[in-house]
């Protein structure tokens, strides 16, 4: 991962250079074209560093032409909204840990990253005016990681699902029904059986983390608690850590010891969204899969 205002600045004058002339990769990693255009960088990292962005494509004949974003930048009318532009894209590509931080707020991201990125920051000079173009190019950033936030919750939640269902199966030897799949309105997400004894419904929310439990957390929603509390006996929340240290560990928790945790309303005020550690609950029980 390039994170380097010298290599920004080096990719324009490339991406500048092939709007108009013809160059094959073989010529531009040549040491003399290499040096007389882009002297401060490594050719063959530059090279890389474009083709991984595809802000370059490389033909048939092993000629370097403009992409689609590689015009769109040549497009852009300054130095600083190509910047903008490669930066934003760069953390869209890579995806940093410290990109998330784009979430709480402009000061506490750029707190936490090194000199050579904070240097691309400033370059862009994104670091502290509040003009509109600036605010909009963080808004878009935290949008952005916002997307990518849900969509992996969506993912790791579907992961902790497939776990519920196969553990409802093998349980009762009856196939569950996984109505999170075909409607949301539900309010819960497998329905199973108590028992192979006893076909009585069971009701099972799912909540997955990949954290570690000392970190993760589940939410629970005002429209999940209504549906769950029309009948709290035949109701039980799945939790599953299938974080790197600790594979598709399993804790059943029963509806009351879950109410316990949920807040009240107050005046005029309703809650929607609750917020539950995991740590809060005995994993002692949990059951581990391999």
């Amino acid at each position: 991962m390039i994170y380097s205002v010298g290599y920004l600045y080096s990719s324009q004058e490339l991406l500048s250079y092939i709007k108009t002339n013809a160059i094959t990769v073989d010529d531009f990693l040549s040491q003399i074209m290499s040096y007389s255009m882009f002297h401060s960088t490594d050719s063959s990292k530059l090279l890389r560093l474009c083709q991984d962005m595809r802000w370059i494509e490389i033909n048939e004949s092993g000629e370097i032409i403009l992409s689609n974003t590689g015009n769109i930048i040549n497009s852009l009318s300054s130095e600083i909204e190509k910047l903008r532009y490669q930066l934003k894209s760069l953390i869209l590509y890579f995806q940093p840990p410290w990109a998330r931080i784009a979430l709480h707020g402009r000061t506490e991201l750029l707190k936490t990253i090194s000199e050579p990125i904070l240097q691309c920051f400033e370059e862009a000079k994104v670091t502290e005016s509040y003009d509109e173009e600036v605010l909009s190019w963080w808004d878009e950033l935290a949008r952005q990681q916002r997307r990518i936030a849900q969509d992996d919750r969506i993912s790791i939640g579907r992961v902790g699902e497939r776990l519920s269902y196969n553990f409802e199966y093998g349980r009762t030897g009856r196939i569950p029904k996984w109505l999170s799949v075909e409607s949301n309105s539900y309010g819960f997400d497998i329905l199973s059986i108590q028992s192979k004894e006893n076909e009585g419904n069971l009701r099972i929310e799912v909540k997955a983390s990949k954290m570690d439990i000392s970190e993760s957390q589940l939410y629970f929603t005002r429209n999940e608690y209504e549906k769950a509390s029309v009948n709290t006996t035949n109701y039980i929340f799945h939790l599953w850590s299938i974080s790197e240290t600790v594979k598709n560990r399993l804790l059943i928790v029963p509806f009351d010891e879950m109410h316990n945790h949920f807040p009240s309303d107050c005046g005029n005020g309703e809650w929607q969204l609750v917020k539950i550690p995991f740590s809060v609950f005995n994993w002692d029980s949990a059951v581990s899969f391999a």
